[in-house]
């Protein structure tokens, strides 16, 4: 089938598109009810013409399924120089796991239900005893930027999807075009999704793919100038794409696409500017709008300068960037992005632009700061640098006191060294701090008797005791999680911890903490006082006794803690499939619980004894922890 097949079915199309009231008997109503005869021809009169609506329905139906068939066979021919959606194969079942994750079992479970029984019964909205749970769903898709809408949409695709979609897609790009051609509606929706942030998801090995597609966005006349300039572009090039996939982005990552042309067009490097130009062209104009932006190292392309910059960069809520900036960038953007909610720095240890500060003192709205020393990082690989690197102090100084000015709104800040002034201090409405210490020597005066009320989450690193019990007795007890990282707290300091946390924190849901064998009476009284626990994190030092901390977890974990990951519990071999098996056979009874382990180098024992229990539903869900199978701290 070809353009004019399908011009050919337009026109059959049309045709059937008869005004409905040419074929109408026009009968005049019967005055009496007794003008049966009348009555009757009207009612033969209905027939007829309710007979042609059904077979102009039909008609058009088969129309419109050879139309979308035409569309499918176009869209697979051009399979083999559009290569681009098969980048994500793998993103609407990542997401949807990503989400029942964090919703937790039972309230998945929940939302799932809700959304099928509005499917099927054909409703347009949620019942009013669904709306708390799904208020929680909408909470967590505004991590993605989604709509429950879309969401629905979504969880339609992989709960009908074609078969292929589900076991073939892997490599297998006409499954992919095949599931999105089911419903063409799904398909418009699906791909602006998917094109809100494309690097989110984005493998090495589809770079060039991705490339492809964005330099396929090109105008004749941008591709004339390279062209003339000498680069030569991938023939691909010469096809129009399926949609504007460009206007559908609205994270702009600079690093991403930087690092891209480097690697790609490294060959033409006299021309590398040039080629950027182009294609920042392409993200950058009047057409356009972004809300977040990520910079690369020292950049110095001036994007503000770019016809159409101020209309898309003039929404920016987030900004990721370095502090060795050029200057001339950094004015820029400050008169441009004014509406900054969440700002991460990455801290260079020299030659930073103090200049920062206007990028600060313009955001009217600061809410998430994310402070990182980035010593370590340059030319886009990592130095093992020593945690006794300079620090700029000054630098700090002043960043600091701008922040200061944004005490009221913000709720969010990250920090990897401690901070040169008091302002922690003035951060009465803080949510959620991380707080990291590459050197346990540094001087950290200013983390003392920090009051912070409204705190709900710490994650930290901090070794001193006497800082940890002060964050979690000024909180007011509203920390529900609290993260403190593998590091080697000796048994007095190991006890402190926990008792200042059972004690403080009676809200608490989530805890990653090192445990060690004389801490296990305290970890039991922890179980008892704190009852919305939800999930535990455990590290173990070698000689770790994990028989009695299962015995403790089986005797007095609330009803609700059902999520467990545990780090180093078979690094050492210290511990046996007996000892576990009988954990879950005294777990019976209980919610399931979702499980997660360090890698157990492919133990197949384990394997068969995790399947065993999950088929008798004492375990939900199990994951195991390596380098490639990375997990949140509290993602289950």
């Amino acid at each position: 089938m070809d353009i004019n097949q399908l011009n050919q079915l337009k026109r059959n199309s049309s045709e059937l598109q008869e005004p409905l009231h040419q074929r109408v008997v026009s009968q005049k109503g019967p005055e009496t009810i007794d003008d049966w005869e009348m009555i009757k021809e009207c009612f033969m009169a209905l027939n007829d013409n309710t007979n042609h609506l059904f077979d102009m329905m039909n008609k058009r139906e088969k129309v419109f399924d050879a139309i979308l068939n035409l569309l499918e066979e176009i869209l697979i021919d051009k399979m083999s120089l559009v290569d681009d959606l098969s980048i994500y194969r793998d993103y609407i079942i990542d997401l949807i796991e990503e989400i029942e994750a964090k919703l937790g079992t039972d309230t998945w479970r929940k939302v799932r239900n809700a959304i099928r029984k509005k499917r099927n019964n054909n409703r347009t909205d949620f019942e009013e005893k669904e709306l708390e749970f799904i208020s929680e769903l909408e909470n967590k898709l505004k991590d993605v930027e989604m709509t429950v809408n879309e969401f629905e949409l979504l969880m339609e695709i992989n709960a009908t999807g074609n078969t292929e979609f589900h076991k073939e897609l892997q490599n297998d790009n006409k499954a992919l075009y095949s599931s999105l051609l089911v419903n063409k509606t799904l398909c418009e929706i699906i791909v602006p999704i998917l094109w809100r942030n494309p690097w989110k998801y984005l493998a090495n090995g589809n770079k060039n793919l991705l490339l492809n597609v964005i330099i396929s966005h090109l105008s004749d006349e941008s591709k004339n100038n390279l062209k003339i300039q000498g680069v030569n572009l991938p023939i691909v090039l010469s096809q129009k794409l399926l949609f504007n996939y460009i206007s559908f982005c609205r994270h702009l990552n600079l690093y991403v696409i930087n690092s891209i042309i480097n690697n790609n067009y490294s060959k033409y490097k006299s021309k590398i500017s040039f080629i950027k130009k182009e294609i920042f062209n392409i993200f950058i104009n009047k057409n356009t709008k972004f809300t977040h932006l990520y910079l690369p190292q020292r950049f110095d392309y001036q994007i503000h300068l770019i016809p159409g910059a101020k209309q898309c960069l003039s929404k920016i809520v987030s900004l990721s960037c370095y502090t060795r900036i050029n200057d001339k960038v950094l004015i820029g953007l400050a008169e441009i992005c004014q509406s900054i909610k969440k700002l991460e720095l990455f801290i260079e240890e020299k030659e930073n632009n103090y200049g920062i500060t206007k990028l600060i003192d313009a955001s009217k709205t600061l809410i998430d700061v994310r402070l990182i020393t980035d010593y370590g990082f340059c030319n886009d690989f990592i130095i093992n640098y020593s945690y006794t690197s300079i620090i700029d102090v000054a630098f700090h100084i002043i960043l600091e006191n701008s922040l200061i000015k944004h005490a009221h709104t913000l709720q969010y800040i990250k920090m990897t060294t401690p901070p040169k002034t008091k302002i922690l201090s003035f951060l009465v409405n803080l949510k959620k701090l991380e707080l990291y210490v590459n050197n346990q020597n540094n001087n950290s005066n200013n983390l003392g008797n920090i009051f912070l009320p409204s705190l709900q989450i710490l994650k930290s690193n901090v070794v001193k005791i006497n800082i940890l019990r002060n964050l979690f007795v000024n909180t007011n007890g509203n920390l529900i999680k609290i993260g403190i990282d593998d590091i080697p707290h000796n048994e007095i300091d190991n006890k402190n911890i926990i008792q200042a946390i059972y004690q403080n924190c009676p809200n608490l849901m989530y805890l990653k903490l090192m445990i060690r064998n004389e801490s296990i009476l305290e970890l039991e009284q922890l179980l008892i006082n704190c009852q919305y626990l939800v999930g535990l994190y455990f590290f173990a030092i070698k000689t770790f006794d994990w028989d009695e901390l299962f015995k403790v977890l089986t005797i007095s974990s609330p009803t609700s803690l059902i999520k467990f990951k545990f780090n180093n519990i078979l690094s050492y071999g210290t511990i046996k499939l007996e000892s576990l098996k009988l954990f879950f056979d005294n777990w019976k009874g209980r919610s399931p619980i979702s499980l997660q382990f360090d890698s157990y180098n492919g133990c197949s024992d384990l394997i068969d004894l995790i399947g065993e229990y999950k088929l008798e539903g004492i375990i939900n869900k199990f994951d195991h922890l390596h380098g490639s199978n990375y997990f949140e701290d509290f993602e289950w």
